[in-house]
């Protein structure tokens, strides 16, 4: 009997403990564009966007795009209401801006690491491609495209828009 509540006993404080442990396992970084994130339904987005004018657009595939050009923002949403991809000038994480239009595009590997593709090889010329470079990466699964700086000295990328 006595064991009986030893043992009990022994059972309880370990449960407790382990109800009030902090959880080992972060949730999973939220990745956003301009503040709108990927599955988001329509009404969240106009939510988000409140006081900016929003143009929606139709496909005739059921899919339906927001723009609001004050902010360079694209969404387009299922069928469903959702978002299934978005275009804009910043990428978000956890609600910080990581990086933004008129960024170095040293400024996007240093963030994200490593791209899954890259357009142009390390070496390139000014000439190249228009001066045009895209990244992809798979963690955020997003795409970013740097072009020649309009401004200051034009031998210098800048970050022209992510579609994550």
């Amino acid at each position: 009997m006595r064991l009986n509540i030893i043992i009990t006993g022994c059972l309880l404080v370990i449960s407790t403990a382990m109800a009030i442990a902090p959880s080992s396992s972060t949730p999973p970084a939220q990745y956003t564009v301009n503040g709108v994130g990927l599955g988001v339904s329509e009404a969240e987005v106009y939510h988000l966007l409140q006081g900016l004018t929003v143009r929606k657009g139709a496909y005739g595939n059921g899919v339906n795009s927001l723009a609001v050009y004050e902010k360079g923002l694209f969404v387009y949403l299922s069928p469903r209401g959702r978002v299934v991809r978005v275009q804009g000038t910043s990428l978000e994480r956890d609600s910080h801006i990581l990086f933004s239009r008129g960024d170095p595009e040293e400024r996007v590997e240093k963030v994200l690491g490593d791209a899954t593709f890259d357009s142009l090889p390390r070496q390139h010329s000014r000439d190249s491609a228009q001066g045009l470079r895209v990244f992809d990466f798979d963690i955020p699964k997003v795409h970013v495209m740097c072009k020649m700086s309009d401004v200051g000295s034009p031998d210098v990328r800048q970050i022209a828009t992510i579609t994550m």
